[in-house]
């Protein structure tokens, strides 16, 4: 998986660097010109959970 932006590269590399080395081994050298610096979390392609919803849960007391 390549990096996604400048701030992802920054902490990969100072928290876990082997995690860091397997991305840059997948980043095009081209790609890191075109880095953003941080990732928009608003945008439907960056949320985590984007198209799944979530199911309602029961209350156990009220049984709604």
């Amino acid at each position: 998986m390549p990096f996604k932006s400048k701030a992802q590269q920054g902490f990969l590399y100072a928290k876990k660097p082997k995690v860091a080395k397997e991305f840059a081994s997948k980043t095009p050298a081209s790609a890191y010109a075109n880095l953003p610096e941080h990732v928009d979390p608003y945008r439907p392609e960056n949320q985590l959970y984007a198209g799944k919803k979530r199911r309602a849960r029961k209350n156990s007391r009220t049984g709604v």
